[in-house]
């Protein structure tokens, strides 16, 4: 997810390819879990609600990506974790 934008994006690969639908993306998500990661804002609550809250996927943070990338490996953790603040 892209912060403020309201657009859904889903990262494969090494790509970034647009998403049909939250729909589609939740259902992603919820398959796979420890596979899939979602990276938003919290003016991009209302997309990503029910995912945190239902669903119990968590949300973290754009600075939870540029963390990963200083370290060199994925480390989101609890303290990048928007939808626990909220």
């Amino acid at each position: 997810m892209s912060c403020g934008s309201g657009s859904v994006s889903q990262m494969s690969g090494v790509g970034l390819a647009k998403v049909a639908s939250i729909a589609h993306l939740r259902e992603a998500l919820v398959a796979k879990p420890p596979a899939a990661f979602v990276v938003s804002c919290t003016k991009d609550r209302a997309m990503w609600e029910v995912l945190a809250g239902k669903h119990k996927v968590p949300i973290y943070s754009v600075e939870a990506v540029l963390h990963s990338a200083m370290l060199q490996q994925i480390k989101f953790d609890r303290e990048h974790r928007i939808d626990l603040q909220l």
